[in-house]
């Protein structure tokens, strides 16, 4: 005896798709292999887990960070918090005036691509006039080998607290790319410890130094 079955139309197309679907899971399955971990943390949401994500820098790939640079941030936020208090209440403290903390560029950008933060700070009064001639000034510096956005603003803060300058504040970061050839600097992305800068400030500031004439300078938030 021959036993006859039939299925039905969509059981025939459901059938049919199978293989196809089994192909296709195959070649995104491979795909994906294929990835770099920091490709494949790429594709992933920039939320931040305890998981450290970043890369070696020296191979090209690119720091991003982790609980323990966050944490470290937020420490750098909190001595300088203690070092503005300290500070105001000796901003007419003549030995805490100078006469030379103009001597602090105003910017400082590595050739090629790198970590930036913005930094404003007020001036010591100067030590050669009786007045309290004190200004606001901001700071734009990226660091070659700064492998997280506090590496740079370590080296900067220090030098600003040695001249005496009072209510240090990090106005967020991102990247700087430095192309001498092509006489050209690009500001773009934002920092996870710090939030993202004012790129378009850090621009002005950037126009305005002579050791940048002739360059363009643009900026994007796009990017990290």
């Amino acid at each position: 005896n021959v036993q006859i079955t039939t299925e039905s139309h969509t059981e025939h197309r459901n059938r049919m798709k199978t293989p196809a679907i089994n192909a296709t899971i195959i070649a995104i399955s491979t795909t994906v292999a294929a990835f770099t971990p920091h490709q494949a943390y790429r594709l992933q949401s920039p939320s931040i887990t305890s998981t450290n994500r970043s890369a070696m820098g020296d191979d090209g790939e690119e720091f991003t960070t982790n609980a323990h640079d966050l944490q470290e941030a937020a420490n750098l936020q909190a001595r300088l918090s203690e070092y503005n208090d300290q500070a105001s209440t000796t901003a007419n403290n003549d030995k805490n005036s100078s006469s030379h903390h103009d001597a602090i560029p105003s910017v400082s950008i590595d050739a090629g691509a790198h970590k930036y933060v913005l930094i404003t700070a007020i001036s010591p009064p100067s030590s050669s006039t009786t007045s309290n001639n004190t200004a606001r000034r901001t700071f734009v510096y990226s660091k070659r080998g700064a492998s997280y956005h506090r590496n740079v603003a370590e080296y900067l803060i220090p030098q600003l607290e040695s001249e005496g300058y009072r209510d240090i504040r990090i106005k967020g970061g991102g990247r700087i790319l430095r192309d001498d050839d092509e006489k050209r600097v690009h500001i773009f992305g934002y920092s996870y410890g710090f939030g993202r800068a004012d790129h378009m400030m850090a621009k002005k500031v950037v126009e305005e130094s002579v050791n940048y004439d002739g360059y363009n300078v643009t900026w994007s938030n796009d990017g990290y």
